[in-house]
């Protein structure tokens, strides 16, 4: 085997492998400069177990490799006016460094790549404030790492496209010390945001390769809660896909308590509520029944938090619940239908010493439209206490699904 790198001013490092059927494996050949610009050529018999080249070996291989050498040589550039053997060279990378092109070599072939060291500074998302700065819009494209078996859009992908559209509307306020959504007053007092319900209403998902708008804007919800909507439509159509709505209210990091949506974070936000009447997604207000192990239809056992499932409040975060509420669905719901609506209810935070998480479902109905049906869902822990309280809706799935079209441009 050769292997051969160039530049267009000089040849450096060729190795040949030549297969010697004295050795276990290949000895090298290679190639390099040394004192007074004489080319050296280096035979590295492979040794292997205490294998030992035998006499005359070198002379053997050296007459094998003739026409590799010449393959290798014919495959180079040859100078206009330096045949010496030298090695690329080197860029050291530092904060001053002024370079703007990226040196490689692509079988043979000087390749040059333009960096723009301004790039980091444009902002990633594209999202701008609309309605006179009330509700922050994103445009979206579904990639293929966020799709499930069907192509389209996971319910998990949703919940973090709706997190993380929600934190940087709040960093577009310019009211946002740090961490999730926590004015100075809040860091100052040792206060962050936690979700207490979750309401979300599927139309269609949006599929591997489709763009979706998403808006985001916020509003008081009660005394004590900070409501936040999400409303996905097509792309193209403008057609709704998806509403969901949450709640969420302060909580003390040290204590680990709840703490009243004091006046201070209120006037901080105010300014940025946009008035409604009703959330997008109108909550679903039956009430959640309880599950216990013997009144479950399906139980999923021996889950447990790992630390990549942690947020920046050190909890298990809200998307990982959803994945083992999913987990305690049965089998034959999973294959046939895709959920379609979901109202989550948190009880008590999870953290990464609490394992023996259980996943309790239970069918309640078969009413909805379609051959739909509902279940009710429970995540325990070992000791019986509650994490979550869930109802999901499932429909019969649709096989329909957008193409992945090729999304490219030329710079």
């Amino acid at each position: 085997m050769v292997v051969a790198s160039a530049n267009s001013s000089s040849l450096w490092g060729i190795k040949i492998q030549v297969p010697y059927r004295k050795y276990r494996s290949s000895p090298q050949l290679s190639f390099g400069r040394g004192a007074g610009g004489k080319v050296v050529v280096a035979l590295a018999p492979a040794r292997n177990d205490g294998d030992v080249a035998r006499k005359g070996s070198a002379a053997a291989i050296a007459s094998s490799t003739t026409t590799a050498l010449h393959t290798a040589m014919s495959r180079t550039k040859t100078a206009t006016s330096s045949s010496s053997f030298l090695p690329p060279p080197v860029t050291t990378w530092t904060t001053a460094n002024k370079s703007n092109i990226i040196d490689g070599h692509v079988d043979g072939d000087k390749l040059k790549l333009d960096f723009r060291s301004d790039f980091a500074s444009e902002p990633a998302g594209g999202g701008v404030l609309v309605e006179n700065g009330l509700v922050y819009r994103e445009r979206v494209l579904v990639k293929s790492f966020e799709i499930g078996p069907d192509w389209k859009l996971t319910m998990g992908s949703l919940m973090k496209y709706f997190q993380d559209t929600a934190l940087s509307h709040t960093a577009c306020m310019g009211i946002v010390a740090e961490g999730f959504g926590w004015t100075p007053y809040m860091r100052s007092n040792n206060l962050c945001w936690v979700v207490t319900a979750t309401h979300v209403v599927v139309n269609r998902y949006p599929s591997w390769g489709e763009v979706f708008q998403l808006d985001n804007w916020l509003y008081a919800s009660g005394k004590n809660g900070l409501g936040n909507d999400w409303l996905i439509r097509d792309g193209k159509t403008g057609q709704v896909l998806v509403r969901a709505t949450n709640c969420c209210v302060m909580m003390n990091k040290k204590t680990r308590r709840l703490s009243r949506f004091v006046q201070e974070v209120r006037d901080e936000f105010a300014p940025h509520f946009l008035t409604v009447s009703d959330s997008v997604a109108p909550r679903d207000k039956r009430k959640i029944q309880r599950i216990t192990i013997e009144s479950a239809d399906n139980v999923r056992t021996g889950l447990s938090p790992g630390w990549n499932d942690l947020d920046i409040n050190y909890h298990v975060s809200n998307v990982k619940y959803i994945d083992w509420i999913i987990e305690g669905a049965p089998r034959w719901i999973l294959e046939s239908r895709e959920l379609c609506g979901m109202t989550l209810e948190y009880k008590k935070e999870c953290r990464i010493d609490d394992g023996g998480i259980q996943s309790l479902s239970k069918m309640v109905g078969n009413s909805l439209e379609g051959d739909g049906v509902e279940l009710e869902h429970s995540l325990c822990m070992e000791d019986g206490s509650e994490i979550m309280r869930a109802r999901t809706s499932w429909r019969i799935k649709s096989n329909v699904r957008a193409p992945a079209p090729a999304r490219c441009r030329t710079m």
